[in-house]
């Protein structure tokens, strides 16, 4: 039997790596990192560092932002200022002195064509139209009509005017007589713009026989009453301002007396109508037109054949506006209803408003009209003026505490209230363009 060996087997002792001792060797130096490749990339998720503002302390974070908010509003405000000071705009309101009266009717007022002094001018608007209508025609009968048209009568003699009578001669070079059917007033010469221009009026002539012989263009005409008087004849003469038309002699349709006047009334109201509205639009500025300022004359065209058997009946309506200055009715008006007034350069505010009359209007020759009665009634409502350019010299760029002192200078105006834009500004802008002035009546 094998001999049984007891031995005490101690195991191993385990050993840590921390026990293994390292040999005495020189550190190596560390070797530069190249940087990483694209297939590091795709491999391995890059690092990334966040500023984390949840990090930072809670009474850093709000007064962080606190100090942006505060600087972005001082910033807005500094542009806003800046930006509304380049933009300084001034208005006045200005309340001139007034004074209201009640037109009386019964004062007869005058005006005078050719005005001097304290008088009233007035001066003369013309605007002519024509139109027709057709009529039903019952029959025919042998008509004599004699031509007629309208000659401008020029006077270059001296500054007298020249009456012209009834049925005065008006003689063509071909020796074809005209006349006038009634007087008229040849005004002298005058100075216009430095020159020297001969005085003139219209008037309509009527050829001396019934035909077609006097239907004849533009010419000119000598007056055969001055042949005896050398310079008269030589310096009053005439110039066609239209043809000479409507010269008939033969048979012709017939319309009756009922149709005649009533289609004449119809034409003539038309154009009266037509003849106010246009005059309406060629109104000076500085002028007013009163609605019976105006003096409508007519005149019987040559009828025409119409459709079938009817004729056109042909009219012509010339109206005649008596113009008035607008500054010289209100300084005129003024010195007759209240001389004691003491406001000057006036205007009268509702002038439009006022009734105005015309005398004896049926009398009136509008083509040789020199004088003028009429009356006006109404409120009348004067209103000072004042040079609006100067009152803007007086006040650019100056202080808004001097405004009242600088109205001192200005008696035509009762009130005056300033603003300027912006508020904070108290000085009127320095571009006189960028103030502005309104006016607006006395309450």
């Amino acid at each position: 039997m094998p001999k049984n060996i007891v031995q005490d087997i101690v195991p191993p002792e385990r050993r840590s790596i921390r026990d293994i001792p390292l040999p005495n060797r020189p550190m190596k130096k560390e070797l530069p990192v190249s940087p990483p490749s694209s297939d590091d990339f795709a491999t391995e998720e890059p690092k990334v560092y966040r500023y984390e503002e949840n990090n930072l302390p809670s009474s850093f974070r709000g007064n962080s932002k606190k100090t942006i908010w505060i600087g972005v509003v001082v910033a807005v405000i500094i542009v806003v200022f800046a930006v509304a000071s380049l933009f300084t705009k001034a208005t006045i309101l200005v309340t001139p002195a007034s004074q209201s009266i009640e037109a009386d009717s019964s004062v007869v007022l005058g005006a005078s064509r050719t005005a001097t002094g304290k008088e009233l001018s007035f001066d003369i608007i013309k605007l002519s139209k024509s139109g027709g209508k057709e009529v039903p025609a019952n029959g025919e009968e042998k008509v004599e009509k004699k031509a007629s048209g309208i000659i401008v009568v020029y006077n270059n003699v001296d500054t007298s005017s020249q009456r012209l009578i009834k049925n005065t001669r008006f003689e063509t070079p071909d020796g074809l007589i005209f006349r006038i059917n009634e007087s008229v007033v040849v005004p002298g010469k005058k100075t216009v713009d430095g020159k020297t221009v001969p005085g003139s009026v219209e008037v309509t002539v009527y050829a001396d026989i019934a035909g077609g012989k006097y239907n004849i263009g533009k010419s000119d005409f000598t007056i055969p009453g001055f042949k005896s008087d050398a310079l008269r004849y030589k310096e009053i003469y005439a110039r066609s301002k239209t043809d000479m038309t409507g010269g008939f002699v033969g048979m012709m349709r017939k319309v009756s007396e009922t149709d005649m006047k009533s289609a004449q009334d119809e034409i003539h109201s038309r154009l009266e109508s037509e003849l106010k509205e246009e005059a309406k639009s060629k109104v000076p500025e500085n002028f007013v037109l009163f609605s019976d300022a105006s003096i409508v004359e007519n005149v019987s065209l040559p009828q025409t054949e119409g459709n079938g058997s009817k004729v056109t009946i042909n009219e012509e309506a010339t109206l005649y506006g008596i113009l008035i200055p607008k500054e010289g009715l209100a300084n005129y008006l003024a010195s007759k209803f209240i001389p004691e007034l003491e406001l000057s350069d006036l205007e009268i505010s509702n002038l439009t408003e006022l009734q105005f009359s015309l005398k004896n209007k049926g009398d009136l020759d509008p083509r040789n009209l020199e004088k003028i009665s009429f009356s006006i009634s109404g409120p009348v409502t004067f209103i000072s003026r004042f040079d609006e350019s100067k009152l803007k010299e007086d006040i650019v760029g100056k202080s808004k505490k001097e405004l009242t002192a600088i109205l001192s200078n200005y008696p035509s105006i009762k009130t005056a209230e300033s603003t300027i834009r912006p508020v904070w500004k108290r000085t009127f802008p320095d571009d006189i363009t960028d103030i502005e002035i309104r006016t607006q009546p006395s309450i």
